[in-house]
């Protein structure tokens, strides 16, 4: 990598702060990974599609040279990730072929009559995330929102969300297309 990667986690900085300064870096931002693993980050809808498109770039750990070489090293604690033999490492037509037997579960009806179950899951977690806030000062200061149908809401003062207005824009921006991906390039 020609540029400074970023590295994950940043120590001594939040969450929110480090994927600020990747994304001002650009929309595929080189990074280092736990174990000093190198890899690059799509920040953009964009980006990710244009990875996803791309036949230069693999999803499948059997396509990584370093996974094999000793480059990095099988204890690597994030092996468990790539190793994994799932839709979401497949290539090509085994992609195709997996995705298209799941699909099924995931039609727009289906998806809807999910909404009520996922809203009310989002809902307890943000509550929780707001209980257990670190990224501010006073733990749960940045809570500025309630989170309707978290356990404990109420109209007089019941969970709220924990991300400001500012990082919940973000998310919603970032997260209106596919989800932002690592890749391995070769």
């Amino acid at each position: 990598m020609t540029e400074h990667a970023i590295q994950l986690p940043t120590a001594g900085e939040s969450t929110y702060d480090t994927y600020d300064r990747i994304r001002e870096r650009g929309e595929v931002v080189p990074i280092e990974l736990p174990g000093g693993v190198p890899a690059w980050i799509a920040t953009s809808y964009q980006a990710v599609s244009e990875v996803l498109d791309d036949k230069l770039f693999s999803k499948s750990a059997a396509q990584c040279p370093a996974l094999h070489d000793g480059t990095i090293p099988a204890d690597w604690p994030m092996r468990a990730l790539t190793d994994i033999d799932h839709m979401l490492n497949k290539d090509g037509l085994d992609h195709r072929r997996l995705r298209k037997t799941i699909s099924q579960a995931f039609t727009p009806a289906r998806v809807a009559a999910l909404e009520p179950r996922i809203e009310k899951i989002a809902a307890n977690l943000i509550a929780r995330i707001c209980r257990n806030s670190r990224h501010t000062e006073t733990p749960g200061a940045a809570c500025t929102q309630r989170a309707p149908g978290a356990a404990g809401a109420s109209n007089s003062g019941g969970a709220r969300a924990s991300l400001t207005r500012e990082h919940a824009e973000r998310v919603a921006q970032d997260f209106g297309g596919p989800a932002n991906s690592i890749r391995y390039q070769y």
